[in-house]
Order: structure tokens, then sequence, then C-alpha cells
């Protein structure tokens, strides 16, 4: 009887260690989702950037072989 009663307790420990690490998990994947969000975001910025640095470089070089002709 005794055995069972540490096989219980046993089970209890690991259920509550696996709720435990079930709750960091989500965690963890609501940080990692959010860091990734942040990630795209921040790309889509710099794509922005560079869009408009690239436009800005046409228009330069539009302008120079405009006044050079």
């Amino acid at each position: 009887m005794a055995a069972m009663d540490e096989k219980d307790v046993k089970i209890r420990e690991l259920n509550a260690k696996l709720q435990r690490e079930r709750k960091r998990s989500a965690a963890l994947q609501e940080q990692l989702s959010m860091v990734l969000t942040e990630m795209e975001e921040h790309s889509n910025h710099l794509s922005r950037n560079i869009e408009d640095i690239v436009q800005s470089v046409k228009d330069i070089e539009s302008k120079r072989s405009g006044t050079c002709t």
C-alpha cells in the first residue's frame, strides 16, 4: 500500500511539473512571437527606408543627367 502512495505522490509531482513546464512553454512562445513580430516590423521599416534612398538616388541621377545634356 505504501508503494502505491509513493507512486501517487510521484504522479502528482510529475503532473505539477508538467503544468509548470506547459505554462513556461506558453510564455516563451508568446515572447518569441512578439520578438518575431518586432523583427518583421523592423525589416519592413528598413525596406521602406531603402526604397526611399534608392528613389532619392534615382532622382539625383536623373537631375544630373538632365543638367549635363
